[in-house]
This record gives structure tokens, C-alpha cells and sequence, in this order.
């Protein structure tokens, strides 16, 4: 499955954010450890999370992504950084990069054939410090569009690997991981704001929702609309979301 990500590229930081609890919870974690002048971001799209993380800790930014577009906003917001476009898969196998000191994969797993990078990635560069942010799949059955379009909920349970995974597959490569979970909120008061999470669902800002078929996430899209609207007639709808922040060290 493809995820047209260039089509957004120009439109992703709007649509998309850097959510600012995990920003600070990454910074608070980063500050603590010392020694750390590299990162490697895999996956990095228009590094929304690794240039303002690099910039608060003061550290180098290597990144790779499959999506020229998207590595273009993250060139242009950081012409320091080094930007290289290449799938993760064949790249992991064709770098000549030696060593980092932190890996970092933010929203990026369910693309990977992960067990397989990690073992790859980890022994051709030796990092000292691995970050994972990403998803539990329990949270998705009750997920904003999952509600309202289900077959995003099969997906997505598909796509994500579960916490636990991961850090059985860091500890068996010699890493000592630590779990956090971080949640954002949204709330939705306005008719504004309810025709935005509408706008964004139809630009796809969602991966996945490139991944079903076009009717099925318009009809979801019109019954959500419907849904919010008489929900926030009554009061304000306060939408959690669940981050699950992973920092395996040596």
C-alpha cells in the first residue's frame, strides 16, 4: 500500500502539527542524556519533530524519508540538516554513515518491516539512545475518523505494532527501554472547528485514510460532520489522544 505523502507535502505541517505535549515530553527526555550530537530520523517527512528537537538540544539532524516533497519542507526549514531521499529499507543496507548517537522513528513504524530495520540500523550504526513515538493499536476503535469510518480501525490495528513488541525487540538487541504514555487534547467548539476536521480528512492528513476506498471515507466524512455538529450543540466535545513515547538507551 501506497501513501501519497508528496500530494500533502506542502500542506503537512498545517494539517499535520507537531503535537507540543510530545514535543516537550521528548525535549525533557533528551536534556537528560548526555553526549548525544547526532540524530538519525528515520522517516523524518518535513522533520516537524526533529528540527525543533535538534535545535533545543543542539544536535546534528540526519534524515531519511521516501517522499522527495516532504524531505523539500524539511530542507527548507532546516538547510543545516542532511536530507536524504531513499526507501528506509534500501537505505539502511546502502549508507555509508558510521555511527549516531540517537535513532529516532516518530509515527513511522507502520510502514516498516520493523524487526528487520531495527537489526540492520542498530548494528550498522550503534546508537546509544533509540526514540520511538507511536500508537498503541487499542486506541484506534475509539480514534476521532476510526468512529466514524471503520474500516480505518482494521487497518490501522494491522499497520501499528504494540508497545510490548517493541520493547521485547529493543531489550533482545541489548537496549534498556523505558515506555511513556503522553495524551494531547482537542476541543471542538464551533462549526469552524468541526468543518476543519472535515477539511483535513479529505486532504488525507491521515495516512490511512489514503487507504480505503474514496466512498467510504466520504460517507464517514459526512456522517462525522453530522455527528460533531449536533454533539457540540450541547457543549464543547473534548477529544483525547493517547502517544505512546518509547527511550531505550545502552
Amino acid at each position: 500500500m501506497t501513501v501519497p505523502f508528496d500530494a500533502i507535502a506542502l500542506r503537512y505541517d498545517e494539517l499535520r502539527p507537531a503535537k507540543g505535549e510530545v514535543l516537550s515530553a521528548l525535549s525533557k527526555r533528551f536534556k537528560e542524556l548526555h553526549g548525544i550530537r547526532t540524530l538519525l530520523d528515520v522517516g523524518c517527512g518535513t522533520g516537524r519533530y526533529s528540527i525543533p528537537l535538534a535545535s533545543q538540544v543542539g544536535m546534528q539532524i540526519i534524515g531519511v524519508d521516501a517522499s522527495k516533497k516532504m524531505l523539500g519542507e524539511a530542507r527548507r526549514k532546516c538547510s543545516t540538516g542532511t536530507w536524504e531521499h531513499c526507501k528506509i529499507e534500501d537505505w539502511v543496507t546502502q549508507t555509508k554513515l558510521k555511527a549516531v548517537d540517537v535513532v529516532m522513528f516518530a509515527y513511522v513504524l507502520q510502514f516498516l518491516a520493523w524487526p528487520r530495520v531495527f537489526e540492520q540500523l542498530f548494528r550498522n550504526l550503534n546508537p546509544s539512545v533509540v526514540v520511538i513515538v507511536t500508537y498503541e493499536p487499542k486506541v484506534f476503535p475509539s480514534a476521532l475518523y476510526h468512529r466514524f469510518i471503520p474500516e480505518l480501525v482494521q487497518i490501522d490495528q494491522e499497520r501499528f505494532p504494540e508497545s510490548v513488541s517493541l520493547i521485547e525487540k529493543l531489550r533482545d538487541l541489548g537496549f534498556k527501554p523505558s515506555r511513556q504514555t503522553v495524551p494531547t487534547l482537542e476541543v471542538v467548539r464551533t462549526a469552524r472547528d468541526v468543518q476543519g476536521i472535515i477539511d483535513k480528512g479529505r486532504a488525507q492528513y491521515c495516512s490511512t485514510l489514503s487507504l480505503v476506498r474514496p466512498r467510504v471515507a466520504e460517507d464517514g466524512l459526512t456522517k462525522m460532520q453530522r455527528s460533531l455538529l449536533a454533539e457540540i450543540s450541547s457543549k464543547p466535545l473534548v477529544v483525547e489522544t493517547q502517544h505512546t513515547v518509547i527511550v531505550a538507551t545502552t
